[in-house]
Parts: C-alpha cells; sequence; structure tokens
C-alpha cells in the first residue's frame, strides 16, 4: 500500500461503471466482494504477469467467495482474445480507454522512475524472458499506473497502489477482510 491517503472513491463511478456482463462494480459488490484489478495495457509483461496470476489464484478467490473485475484501456473486442488466452474470458471487465474510471479511482500516470526505473528494468527482464511473458504491443496508454481494490457493498475495504510498474500486488493478502463491513 501507498504511504498517500487513498483519495475519496466516488460512489457514482462504483454505481455507474457497467461491466462487459452488464452489470455494475456496484450490484457485483453486493452479491460478493469485488478484486477490481487496474491494468495498465494489455500488451505490458506486468499486465500478463497479472493475468497469470489470477487464473493461478482463480480457485482460492473463488473459495473465499472474490469475484475479480478486471478494468483495462482496449476496445473491448481487441481486449477479449488476450482475456481468453489466459482463460480468463468469463471474469468480468470494463473497457475504460477514456481513464474515466482510473481518475475516479485516483490512479495517475507515472514518473520516469515508476516506469522504467532499473528496479523496473530488471523485475521486466525477469517477468518477460526467464518467466515467458514476453513484450506485447503498446495497446492504451504506456504511462498509465495499475492498481487493485477490494470494493464490498459499494465500499473500497482495500487499496494497492502500485510505487512502480512493476510491484506485483499480494492478491491473497487483499482477499482477506472482515465480513462485517
Amino acid at each position: 500500500m501507498d504511504d498517500q491517503p487513498t483519495p475519496q472513491i466516488p460512489s457514482e463511478a462504483i454505481r455507474n461503471t457497467i461491466t462487459n456482463t452488464g452489470l455494475s462494480i456496484e450490484a457485483l459488490s453486493q452479491e460478493a466482494p469485488v478484486l477490481l484489478i487496474f491494468l495498465r495495457h494489455l500488451g505490458c509483461t506486468f499486465c500478463r504477469e497479472t493475468l497469470s496470476d489470477i487464473r493461478e489464484k482463480r480457485d482460492y478467490l473463488t473459495r473465499k467467495k472474490i469475484q475479480p473485475v478486471f478494468v483495462h484501456l482496449s476496445p473491448e473486442e481487441k481486449a477479449a482474445p488476450i482475456f481468453e488466452k489466459y482463460s480468463l474470458g468469463d471474469v468480468p471487465r470494463i473497457s475504460d480507454p477514456g481513464k474515466a474510471l482510473y481518475h475516479a479511482f485516483g490512479l495517475q500516470r507515472g514518473r520516469i522512475l515508476q516506469l522504467l526505473g532499473p528496479r523496473v528494468w530488471w523485475r521486466g527482464f525477469v517477468v518477460a524472458i526467464l518467466n515467458g511473458h514476453g513484450f506485447g504491443r503498446l495497446m492504451g496508454d504506456g504511462l498509465q499506473m495499475p492498481g487493485v481494490f477490494l470494493i464490498y457493498k459499494g465500499k473500497v475495504l482495500k487499496d494497492f497502489r502500485h510505487r512502480t510498474t512493476g510491484d506485483r500486488p499480494d492478491y491473497e493478502g487483499m482477499a482477506e477482510y472482515e465480513s462485517t463491513h
């Protein structure tokens, strides 16, 4: 988690943003906690790692009754095959090329060291080459920073704001919550 205070998340964005399934984030969060995962761009090696991580942790999230929802910057018709490739085609997602939801959640564009610092380069090499996630074509704003939010009954319970593009959230830790909220 970042040292910066969490910005006030407009409940309007949670209420009015509709996923590709036709349900809003709010509606999904009334049924079960939503792990809202903001991706940078779908060609990003770290985003591919995220998709792989969620695929691997999907059973765990299901047991915890957590619904992952992805937010991405690409048109849906270009995004769908990528989600299918990672066996996540049935996971709700939101195409947000205008970045309205990114802005509502206070996710900003990265600074040079957040995007291209030595740690990011090294981790990018490990993720792309050694772990086999490769590099893809830029699809969206390559400067956009990602983030992850746990939302339940329309309220943000937890957030993870990447300090660099190479940060890797603890998705299982994010899925831990007190059901008294």
